[in-house]
């Protein structure tokens, strides 16, 4: 989780670096424009305004060629990890159409980058998913972010894969909505070993019942007890019941108690 948020938080930087790269360029088009104004002033205090206007130009061009040797650094930096970041990352508009992909997404997905950008991310999810995707984007954009939300998304040869998605909303400086920063991992094993182990308790819960045979687990250390649903019954027993050894040792016919206890 923590690496997901420093990855999204790597690709609003780098978002906030083009933005920077823009505003340096219209502050400099703003100083030409001034720079070849004209002016009513007399000769002389034109030739002062003049003076003290290259000045200032002069001082802003140095801290603008500073700054920029800075950003080409860290945007060279936040670039590498953008090309190279081991998690699919995607960036959707408001209405849900990718502008941005990565290329672990196009590698997790099979798709050419041609094939996805401007298309709506709903094309892509299984159709028991998308009116799930149309409430939860709605609810993501008025939220902010959103946190291991899962679904089932289409690789372009044909099957599905399950992912867990994490994300922030990005947004202009008025705070309308810009863009999403998201990034998933593909959980399609994950699920696969869950589903597998889920029906692997359901059958043996099943052949417990059929057996009447129960299970139990003993955390000496702490005295609780841990009991299958079939041992509640085998003990007449609330399932709501909380175990230690005193309350199985209650259950054992007061003739074997002390027989149970010593071994």
């Amino acid at each position: 989780m923590k690496y997901n948020v420093l990855i999204l938080l790597s690709f609003r930087l780098f978002d906030k670096f083009e933005e920077l790269e823009n505003q340096k360029s219209l502050i400099t088009d703003s100083l030409e424009i001034i720079k070849n104004s004209n002016s009513k002033l007399s000769y002389d205090e034109l030739l002062e305004q003049n003076r003290q206007l290259k000045h200032q130009i002069q001082e802003i061009q140095k801290i603008l060629k500073k700054s920029g040797s800075i950003l080409s650094h860290r945007e060279a930096k936040y670039r590498a990890l953008y090309e190279n970041a081991p998690l699919s990352y995607q960036s959707l508009d408001v209405e849900g159409y990718f502008i941005d992909i990565n290329p672990a997404w196009l590698s997790t997905l099979g798709y050419s980058w041609e094939e996805v950008i401007g298309k709506n991310y709903a094309d892509f999810l299984h159709s028991d998913w998308k009116s799930i995707f149309e409430k939860n984007f709605a609810e993501f954009k008025r939220r902010g972010y959103v946190s291991d939300v899962q679904f089932k998304i289409k690789h372009k040869k044909g099957h599905f894969i399950d992912i867990s998605l994490e994300g922030y909303i990005g947004t202009h400086p008025d705070g309308s909505f810009k863009q999403t920063y998201c990034v998933f991992k593909d959980i399609t094993e994950q699920k696969r070993v869950e589903d597998a182990l889920i029906k692997n308790q359901f059958y043996l819960s099943k052949a417990q019942e059929i057996g009447k045979i129960g299970t139990w687990e003993l955390d000496i250390l702490n005295n609780k007890l841990y009991w299958t649903k079939q041992n509640y019954k085998n003990f007449g027993l609330s399932h709501k019941t909380s175990l230690n050894y005193e309350v199985f040792l209650n259950c054992i016919h007061p003739d074997d108690r002390d027989y149970v206890n010593r071994e």
